[in-house]
């Protein structure tokens, strides 16, 4: 089995609460049980340099969002056996908006990266993660 958490933090990268505690833990305790679980999650401004120096450019990718396309770009970084995709776009993952503004680009971006270009995962699906 193959698990992937989408979530809106995850400890070590970034934490606000309990959320963060659960998406950095949970994963590692299914890995020692031999399930495959990685963690997706945004690139933060302020996702610390030392973490920033985990990461390893993977790829960019174009994501429809209404009428244009924005630009993402993959990072990933392995933590405590535990591999973390960050999904770098500061214009919706930048923390001094509002939630509403970043929630269409992840869930998306969820999609292209893991069923291939033109799939998209619907918002609401994801919507419970802000």
């Amino acid at each position: 089995m193959k698990v992937l958490f989408a979530t809106s933090e995850a400890y070590p990268f970034a934490a606000s609460g309990g959320l963060a505690d659960v998406s950095g833990a949970l994963p590692k305790a299914l890995r020692s049980r031999f399930i495959g679980a990685r963690v997706i999650m945004p690139l933060y401004d302020t996702i610390s340099e030392e973490m920033r120096e985990k990461l390893t450019f993977v790829t960019a990718i174009s994501v429809p969002v209404a009428w244009r396309r924005q630009y993402c770009g993959i990072f990933k970084a392995t933590v405590d056996g535990v591999v973390y995709y960050l999904v770098d776009n500061q214009y919706y993952f930048d923390v001094h908006e509002k939630p509403s503004v970043r929630d269409t680009i992840r869930p998306t971006a969820v999609g292209e990266l893991e069923t291939g270009r033109g799939n998209q995962i619907p918002l609401w699906l994801l919507g419970f993660l802000y």
